[in-house]
């Protein structure tokens, strides 16, 4: 038996949405309209959240379209951080109710515009006020019940249409109460268009910057993937003026092993709508296991999925990672 040691699992537990996003392939998907059964998420829950620091829901699509997401509120009573990830434009007073007597202790809204021009655009078939208000809900539904939980959050995908508005939207965090901003690039896919992507530009470094400091001044928690670290480093490194680091607390980018957004593939399970386990989010192969037809402590001890881990205590990736945007040997 393998010791199970897992910072986080994340479970997609539909793949539907309700937007059409700029930057999401997922968009052009014709078969999103599959939903985890809840007897399925029941198993997941009691299978693995005991040996997980941290449990998300949704990493690519909509959770709040599962037409029994009620029920499956109901089995997220576990002593593991617990965090929904939402566009935010299905929130109303029900799942709001729902959500805060889940015990949920984040919700994180993807918040991509300051303005209702980028915001709607890159969102397509978003609300920029409409988001404003369901976030402004949850606020006072908490002020009203004396509660803390959920914390609010806001997932930043940044890129050329909205790098200029970044420092107002930390100011609209201040304003709605926002306790953690994440902040990670955009990626190219098939429909983004190619001058979205960050350039390493004094522009870009200049308005990234002026936003992270605003977020340290008013005590907004502030979390960089390490692909867009390591773009603002280099911005950074290559101005003579600067002789301080960028970010004091990083390991640094110089002969460090890192790995970003994929979270630490060896300690995260991803599963997907229809049951599939895959070891992190950017794994492009066959999936690892199938919570369907197989059980957690199975999946975990499969040869495959133990060989994987070890790969991650070298400094040889697993072959299926070599050329993953994610995993950097800088």
């Amino acid at each position: 038996m393998n010791e199970v040691n897992i910072d986080r699992v994340i479970v997609d537990i539909t793949n539907k949405c309700n937007l059409k996003c700029m930057m999401c392939a997922n968009r052009c998907d014709p078969s999103r309209n599959i939903e985890m059964p809840v007897e399925v998420f029941k198993k997941i829950a009691e299978q693995t959240f005991p040996y997980a620091q941290k449990i998300w829901l949704s990493c690519s699509y909509e959770s709040l379209m599962h037409s029994e997401f009620n029920k499956i509120m109901g089995y997220l009573d576990t002593e593991c951080e617990t965090t929904l990830i939402t566009n935010g434009t299905l929130l109303n007073e029900d799942n709001i109710e729902l959500i805060i007597e889940s015990g949920m202790d984040w919700i994180f809204i993807s918040f991509d515009g300051a303005k209702k021009e980028t915001f709607d655009k890159i969102r397509n078939g978003a609300r920029f006020e409409k988001v404003l208000s369901n976030i402004e809900m949850i606020n006072e539904k908490k002020l009203n019940k004396n509660i803390l939980n959920p914390e609010l959050g806001f997932m930043v995908t940044l890129m050329m249409s909205n790098i200029i508005e970044f420092p107002e939207i930390v100011e609209l965090a201040r304003f709605l109460k926002i306790s953690s901003i994440h902040c990670k690039p955009v990626h190219k896919t098939s429909v983004l268009p190619d001058n979205e992507m960050l350039i390493a530009d004094d522009m870009i470094y200049d308005s990234f910057t002026e936003g992270m400091n605003l977020a340290k001044k008013y005590g907004i928690e502030f979390v960089v993937s390490t692909d867009l670290e390591k773009l603002m480093c280099l911005i950074h490194e290559n101005n003579i003026n600067n002789s301080s680091p960028l970010f004091p607390n990083s390991a640094g980018t110089t002969n460090s092993r890192r790995r970003g957004w994929c979270g630490e593939g060896s300690q995260s399970l991803q599963i997907l709508p229809d049951g599939q386990m895959k070891p992190c989010t950017n794994w492009a192969i066959a999936p690892i296991g199938d919570f369907t037809k197989d059980n957690f402590l199975d999946i975990w001890n499969k040869d495959t999925f133990v060989k994987f881990r070890k790969a991650f205590d070298t400094n040889t990736p697993w072959k299926d990672c070599v050329n993953c945007e994610y995993y950097m040997l800088e």
